[in-house]
Formats: C-alpha cells, structure tokens, sequence
C-alpha cells in the first residue's frame, strides 16, 4: 500500500509541476507579448521618422547620424523580436504558412541581402545551389529565410578572413515531397566541443578569449532556428574544427507543388499610387507621435486625412463626414479600435458600415490578431511599420476612380 501511495503522490505531484510550468510559460508569453507592444510603438516613430528624413535633403554629417539612428533602432527591434519568437515557440504557440514558394529564389535573396555584410568584412562570400530553378515547394517561406539568413550573419560574424559559403540541394522523397538540404561553411575560428553541446540552447554565447569579436544579441538566435526547423519536422546540426571551421547544416521536408499555385503579389509601387490623391480617411490613435508620422507619409500621396484620439471622437466623425478607409490604432482610451470597428460594423448605414478598416497595432500574437480581424477589421499594419508597408495596405482596400 505504500508503494502505490507513494506512485500515486508521485504522479499528481509531476501532474501539478507540469501544470504550473504550462502556466507558467503561458504568462511569460503574455509578459514578453505586451513588453513587445510597449517597445514597439515608440520604436514605430524612431524608425518611422528616420525614413523619413532620410528621404530629405541632408548633408553628409546628417545622413550618417540618420543612418545611425535608424541601424540602433532595428537592432533593438530585432532583439525584441527574438524574444517574442522564442517565448511563442517555448509554448508552442506558433502556426507555420502553407504558401508556394521558389526555394531558389527564397535563398537567392537572403543570399543577395547579406552580401554587403561579408563584402564590408572582406570575407568572400560562395553560392552553390544544386538544384534548379523550377523547383517549387508549399511551406512558410519567410521561416525558411530566417533560418538562413541567421546562420549566414553567424558566420560571417566569427570567419575573420577567408569564405562562407552556402550551399543548397534538394532531394525527392515521392512525387509529393522534396526535402530541402542547407549548408552554411566557414572558415572562421571554429566552436570548441565543450560549446559544440550547448551551441542550441537558449541564451547560450560561445565566449572567445583569444578573440576580439564582442558577444552581441539576445543568445536565442540558433535556439529559435532549431525550433523553426524541429517544428517543421526536419533537423539541425552542427560540425566545427576550433580555430578552423564550421558547418551549420540542416534539412527540412517540404510538399511539392506547381509554380502555377503562385500568386502574383499585390504590393504597388509608389508610383502606381497617384490615383489614392485625394482619397480620404480617418486616423484614429491617441499617440500623438504615431498620428504625427502616418500623416507624414500620408500627405506624400496627398490622401487628406481627419484625426481622432480616441474610438468615441473617431466614430462621431465617422457618422459626420464621408471617409474611403479608416486606420485605427487598437488600443486607445474610452474605445479601443476593436470597439470602434463593431460598432461601425453595426450601423445602419450599409455602405457606410462596409468601409474598409485597417487596425495599427505593436501586438504581434497570432491570437490577438486572429480575434482583431474577427472583430470585422479587414486587415493589420505591424508596428512599426515603413512608408512602403503603410501605403500597399491602403491601396489594396481603397477603390480606384
């Protein structure tokens, strides 16, 4: 009796922990989640504002600090991103795009991105995709990216001369499924075997003594590709010589599919935007710096624009004036963008309770954004957002003529 009392205790004991460390890692996502959003709307007007005045006439000192603001601005957005990643990855909260893609034109362009990274290091910089072009697979291309574009940036970091190259080969499994091979070698200062175990965990920084390059970044770089790769049902690994080499190497299984499944995309041109003059809409967000920027870049397209600081103001122009789209920030004193919008859905009115809305929100769970547009919002712009990203959502939902 003993015995099976103390399996029982046993039992509900790891019951209740593995309860409490569910919970818990759902509160840390929720935590990071909303110190995500609270770093990601000022950083929405320091980016914002910098591409701006990158644009304008400035002289050689001033485009430099610009360029500086802007550099310091998306580091420390990519490293609340990696945060945020990590924390939707660790509770497994986190759905991956079944959209077709080119896998060679997917590594064609990291590959192009990252050039001027080895280029201003002076470490060459090798292609070696074994497969051909037509090649088309159905995946989330944009994780597939990430991946590589981090192991390329690691490597080129740590190979103080010499090469990186990146190599590619797909291999069939049926007529349905492709894996994806990928290679990234340097001849950098290479990992010792003691690292070599830790190399993917979290907050893990391999420490070079004999080194001058600085630790940089949150440690969760790596951590995160092994979930994007483990996720996705394939694998990860790494080989390394210390002071030699080493190759980062991983594969992941995709489905197959035409390239006639590609859709053509959407985005316009700023040029092809002429036709939005005149247009108007609605801002609503009680920052006065966000309103301050989204008319910055609004007035470029000469689109006129009436300002609300919260949802009740927004609405009482809403019934007022005539609007072609409203932009509303999701979170705002009195009535949020979520409210504004249900009641807008609401009205009367048919056509004007069929208006377009586009919610501006730093909140970047899936969940949230999942209930934002089943609030009858038609689309979301991610804070922080640039002029091109602003622009192509307002002509995909603003009627020509």
């Amino acid at each position: 009796m003993y015995n099976l009392w103390r399996t029982y205790k046993n039992e509900s004991e790891l019951i209740n922990y593995s309860q409490k460390a569910s919970q818990y890692a759902i509160s840390k996502s929720r935590f990071l989640a909303n110190m995500s959003h609270e770093i990601r709307t000022p950083l929405n007007s320091v980016i914002g504002f910098s591409e701006q005045l990158s644009q304008g006439e400035l002289n050689g000192q001033q485009i430099e600090q610009v360029n500086a603001i802007r550099s310091s601005s998306v580091m420390l957005l990519d490293v609340v991103n990696d945060i945020l990643d990590f924390s939707k990855y660790e509770t497994g909260k986190v759905s991956f795009d079944k959209i077709s893609f080119v896998p060679y034109d997917a590594i064609t362009e990291v590959f192009n991105s990252i050039a001027i990274q080895a280029t201003n290091k002076g470490v060459k910089l090798k292609n070696e995709i074994l497969f051909k072009k037509n090649h088309c697979f159905s995946g989330d291309s944009l994780r597939l990216k990430q991946v590589i574009m981090n192991l390329l940036s690691n490597a080129i970091k740590f190979t103080e001369e010499g090469s990186v190259t990146l190599k590619a080969d797909i291999t069939l499994n049926s007529k349905k499924q492709g894996v994806l091979k990928v290679q990234v070698i340097d001849t950098g200062i290479g990992i010792s075997a003691e690292s070599l175990e830790m190399i993917f965990d979290e907050f893990a920084q391999v420490y070079y003594s004999s080194t001058k390059i600085k630790q940089k970044g949150t440690g969760l770089g790596l951590a995160i590709c092994k979930k994007i790769v483990e996720f996705q049902g394939g694998q990860i690994g790494v080989s390394s010589q210390l002071g030699q080499r080493s190759t980062f190497s991983f594969e992941i299984p995709y489905e197959l599919c035409s390239q006639d499944s590609i859709l053509e995309s959407k985005n316009v041109n700023s040029i092809d935007a002429e036709w939005l003059e005149g247009k108007r809409i609605l801002l609503a967000d009680d920052n006065k710096m966000n309103i301050l920027l989204a008319q910055t870049v609004l007035k470029k397209y000469k689109l006129v624009t009436d300002v609300a600081y919260d949802g009740k103001e927004a609405f009482v122009l809403f019934e007022k004036n005539e609007y072609d789209l409203i932009l509303t920030d999701i979170q705002m004193p009195e009535m949020g963008g979520i409210e504004l919008t249900r009641i807008i859905r609401s009205y009367p009115n048919a056509a004007k309770a069929n208006i377009p809305i586009l919610g501006v929100t730093a909140n970047v769970l899936q969940e949230d954004r999942k209930k934002y547009i089943e609030s009858g919002i038609n689309n979301l712009v991610l804070k922080p957002f640039s002029e091109r990203e602003l622009i192509d959502k307002i002509a995909e939902y603003i009627t020509k003529g």
